[in-house]
C-alpha cells in the first residue's frame, strides 16, 4: 500500500489552473476536497464559501497536492508563496490573504493539512523529500481547543545547501 501525491495539471494554455483544467477533473477533484472535508473534525465545520477563498487560490495556482493510496483520497495540503511583508502580516495580525497574495513571493507557508485518516506524517514527509527538498518552510498549525502556531519544517537537501552556501560564502 503506497501513498501517492497528484498534482493537477493543466489541458489548455494560459490562466490558472482552476481555468485550464476540465470540468470532470475540476469536480474529481472538488469531491475528494470534500470528502477528506467532512472526514476531518477541523474541516468539516468550514462553511461551504471557505471552499473558494481558502482552497481556490492555492488550487489555482498549483500550490497544493492531493495525496492517494489505492485510489482513494487520503490527504490534502495547501501553501501560499508569500511575499515578506505579506507573511508578516498574516503571522502578526488577523490579516486575511487575498487571493493575489497566495503567489506574492518565494516564503512557503503551508496552509492547510487535511489528512483525517492518519496519514499526515507520511504528506509531511513526501512534501520535505520529493515537493520541497531543498527548502525551509513555515506551517500555521491548527489543533481543535488550542491556539495556532507556526511551525518550521525544512527539506531534506535544506540543511546540505545552506552549509555549503556558508562555506562558500566564507572563502
Amino acid at each position: 500500500m503506497t501513498l501517492e501525491h497528484k498534482k493537477l495539471t493543466s489541458e489548455k494554455a494560459g490562466g490558472g489552473i482552476l481555468g485550464m483544467a476540465s470540468p470532470t477533473r475540476l469536480n474529481k477533484l472538488l469531491g475528494e476536497l470534500v470528502y477528506l472535508m467532512l472526514a476531518s473534525d477541523l474541516h468539516r465545520k468550514y462553511f461551504i464559501n471557505d471552499i473558494g477563498s481558502v482552497f481556490f487560490p492555492p488550487i489555482d495556482l498549483n500550490q497544493f497536492r492531493i495525496y492517494h493510496r489505492n485510489g482513494g483520497p487520503v490527504g490534502f495540503v495547501t501553501w501560499a508563496s508569500l511575499s515578506k511583508e505579506i507573511e508578516d502580516r498574516y503571522l502578526n495580525t488577523n490579516y486575511i490573504l487575498r487571493p493575489d497574495d497566495w503567489g506574492s513571493g518565494d516564503r512557503i507557508l503551508f496552509m492547510d493539512l487535511i489528512a483525517p485518516f492518519g496519514d499526515g506524517k507520511n504528506i509531511v514527509r513526501d512534501l520535505r523529500k520529493n515537493v520541497f527538498p531543498d527548502i525551509a518552510a513555515r506551517s500555521f498549525r491548527v489543533r481543535r481547543d488550542t491556539k495556532p502556531r507556526v511551525r518550521h519544517l525544512h527539506g531534506i537537501n535544506y540543511g546540505r545547501i545552506k552549509r555549503e552556501f556558508v562555506q562558500q560564502d566564507a572563502t
